[in-house]
């Protein structure tokens, strides 16, 4: 049975309202991307803020924000997201966020975390 579990909150600080695009995430720890069947962000209210993705085989995954849900105030509070697959406990999972694309002319991303499975 999969299991799915709230990874991280990834907060955004910007200095002007925020409109995100996307966000490029790299996977580490001790797992392999096959622990991992899906990955998406969530606002404070439980909704999907972005698509759902598995790891590629660079070991990054690439969300793209939904259109409903891109612009935000001057902070943004996300949760990470992982779905992990069948048979994949005692697994080490955690995500560092490698690239964003925004509005803002500054962002500042803070990150809690990590999962042990």
């Amino acid at each position: 049975m999969e299991t799915v579990n709230d990874l991280d909150t990834i907060k955004f600080e910007a200095s002007e309202n925020i409109t995100l695009d996307r966000i490029v995430l790299e996977r580490f720890g001790y797992s392999n991307a096959d622990a991992i069947s899906g990955v998406w962000l969530e606002n404070a209210e439980g909704q999907r803020v972005t698509n759902d993705r598995s790891v590629n085989s660079k070991d990054e995954v690439v969300l793209s924000f939904n259109r409903d849900y891109r612009t935000f105030g001057k902070t943004a509070d996300l949760t990470l997201v992982v779905q992990v697959a069948n048979g994949s406990a005692n697994k080490t999972i955690g995500f560092k966020v490698k690239s964003v694309e925004s509005s803002a002319k500054n962002l500042d991303i803070f990150i809690l975390y990590s999962i042990h499975l």
